[in-house]
């Protein structure tokens, strides 16, 4: 399994002999880009909505980092950033590299019964054929969007529970520092206004 406990995808034909402005295709030529490891190929057939999650997400990790520079001791930046989680802008440049590290498409494991199951049971596409649902025999369920080009790509956010839950660290671990930050500031403002009104005193 990987990071995100996502089922293996392996891959069964030929991508290039697939149809992208059709919903099942666009999906086999997904999951044979997982299985390939081909990180361009994967990030390209993901929605819009999956790639601005992740870029804001990374944009997140820099406002963190951002705030642990500006405001916390400099002894106290490495551990804080460690855990964080913004200490991943060393290996992450933007949503595409946040998406990726976290995939870590080379360690997919396959096997025949992976095989089977990554295999299409049912496609449901929405009246105004602008969604489409495809669910695995394997029971797996695949969001589909079709872009401005006519072709479909993957919900791959909506699609995946395990993707939301292994995510959510980066609001909290936001949260907390903004409320670390936040104690800091009111810490310092109550030794500001006790000098003062020690002076005022004098």
């Amino acid at each position: 399994m990987g990071l995100l406990g996502l089922v293996a995808l392996f891959s069964t034909g030929c991508s290039s002999e697939l149809d992208p402005t059709e919903p099942e295709d666009a999906y086999l030529m997904f999951r044979d880009a997982l299985f390939a490891g081909n990180e361009e190929a994967v990030w390209g057939r993901l929605d819009p909505s999956t790639k601005e999650f992740f870029e804001t997400s990374h944009a997140e990790l820099q406002e963190m980092d951002a705030e642990i520079d500006k405001y916390l001791p400099q002894a106290d930046h490495r551990l804080a950033k460690r855990q964080s989680g913004a200490i991943l802008l060393r290996d992450v440049k933007d949503g595409k590299g946040f998406f990726l590290h976290l995939m870590t498409l080379d360690k997919f494991e396959h096997d025949d019964a992976v095989e089977l199951g990554s295999r299409v049971d049912t496609v449901a596409v929405s009246e105004d054929q602008k969604t489409a649902a495809i669910t695995t025999r394997g029971g797996q369920k695949f969001y589909m969007t079709k872009g401005e080009d006519g072709q479909w790509y993957v919900m791959f956010y909506k699609s995946s529970e395990e993707l939301k839950k292994s995510m959510a660290w980066v609001e909290a671990n936001k949260v907390a520092l903004r409320q670390t930050v936040d104690d800091l500031i009111a810490e310092e403002q109550k030794k500001r206004e006790a000098i003062v009104a020690e002076l005022m005193m004098k």
